[in-house]
């Protein structure tokens, strides 16, 4: 009998969190002060830290021509990134792109993409969307 997907998720978070928490608490155990001698210690005092930027948030990349179809993407942490310098398949949809399409959910802006499919959960009404045969 094959497990269930949602057994396989949280046997996959139990293993991280196995993984993860004991050198956590062995860097904080590191991290801390011995105070064997009674006398109190001075704060440190760390140096000054310049922070320089030129991009804004509402900075996005350049559509293509018809503005349907952006040439990059937020990409969350890594911030905009162009397609060409990510290591996978990506498409940005413009707003331009669903208001044309008078989209009324992420399922109906990403009806156009081949490689995602969307169908609802079994015994439910939520959306499930399935990228390249591997469910989201």
């Amino acid at each position: 009998m094959r497990p269930s997907p949602i057994y396989l998720r949280h046997l996959v978070v139990a293993l991280a969190a196995a993984g993860v928490l004991p050198s956590v608490a062995l860097a904080q155990a590191d991290a801390q002060p011995s105070q064997s001698s009674g006398a109190p210690q001075a704060a440190a005092t760390l140096p000054a830290v310049t922070v320089h930027g030129d991009a804004t948030p509402d900075q996005l990349p350049p559509s293509y021509a018809g503005g349907q179809v952006a040439r990059g993407g937020r990409l969350g942490v890594l911030g905009n990134q162009d397609f060409m310098d990510v290591p996978f398949s990506m498409t940005t949809y413009t707003s331009q792109a669903i208001q044309n399409q008078q989209a009324r959910s992420i399922a109906g802006v990403l009806a156009d993409d081949p490689f995602i499919r969307t169908s609802y959960g079994f015994g439910n009404f939520s959306e499930t969307y399935m990228v390249r045969g591997f469910q989201l």
